[in-house]
């Protein structure tokens, strides 16, 4: 079950899972906090007079609700149902399914690790919600940038794992690099050579789409980046030398 770091704060919204009710008091699980129970009184179950909380709740049902006091000594947290919007509901049910989705990733980083999922919160998971907020953030941004994990104090196996696991996952991610360029000549065949120097790019396979002129842009999907954009930048460089021979202008930048 997802779980989360520490003690749940004042104002946090957390899920919880109804257990026992009476007629004034529903007490729940926390969810993401297995060591704290949770206390809701009739009075903050909704913004209306009701007579039995069981108008409202019943044992087994979900729930998201905020957390307005925290009693450390018996580990029990009293909780608002009144003070969660629709909204807040929608987004923090989203979150969390998000969560244990990302939760069963990192149960199979532990497996291939030879360790339990208890073993990879303590060591990896929790760490990774505290720099992230969430482990399905964490996955994104180690994903998008796979440096993200080198600035982390992570065990090496665990930084290797966790980077083969999401591949496995999400397969090899795919980069596009573009670049806009600026082509122009004042030369009475200018158009006839500008066409031969948007070809010789076509032939290496970049893909060149026409803007308004001078401009086009020039598109290449990879899975390497880096060595890519090291390349592109090589071949315009040439291509700049090429087309000033011929007296065409020719400049370009990178695009985000």
């Amino acid at each position: 079950m997802v779980r989360r770091p520490g003690i749940p704060e004042e104002n946090e919204l957390v899920v919880a899972k109804i257990y026992e009710t009476s007629n004034i008091v529903a007490w729940c699980n926390l969810l993401e906090y297995p060591n704290f129970k949770g206390l809701i009184h009739i009075s903050e179950a909704v913004g209306k007079w009701i007579y039995d909380i069981n108008e409202v709740v019943k044992i087994n049902d979900i729930v998201v609700a905020k957390v307005i006091k925290v009693e450390e000594k018996d580990n029990t947290v009293h909780l608002s149902l009144k003070r969660v919007s629709e909204i807040e509901k929608k987004e923090k049910m989203n979150e969390f399914r998000k969560e244990e989705t990302a939760e069963k990733i990192l149960e199979r980083i532990a497996k291939k690790m030879n360790k339990n999922l208890d073993q990879a919160y303590e060591e990896v998971g929790f760490l990774l919600q505290k720099k992230f907020g969430y482990l399905f953030l964490a996955f994104d941004e180690i994903r998008q940038k796979e440096n993200t994990l080198e600035k982390l104090k992570i065990d090496e196996e665990w930084k290797k794992t966790i980077l083969e696991a999401l591949k496995e996952r999400y397969g090899e991610k795919i980069t596009e690099i573009k670049y806009e360029l600026n082509i122009s000549s004042i030369e009475k065949n200018g158009i006839n050579l500008i066409t031969e120097i948007l070809k010789e790019l076509q032939n290496k396979n970049y893909k060149i789409i026409y803007l308004s002129a001078p401009r086009y842009l020039l598109k290449l999907s990879t899975k390497n980046p880096k060595d890519e954009e090291r390349k592109i930048i090589k071949e315009l460089e040439n291509i700049k030398k090429i087309a000033e021979n011929k007296k065409i202008n020719f400049d370009f930048k990178r695009i985000k």
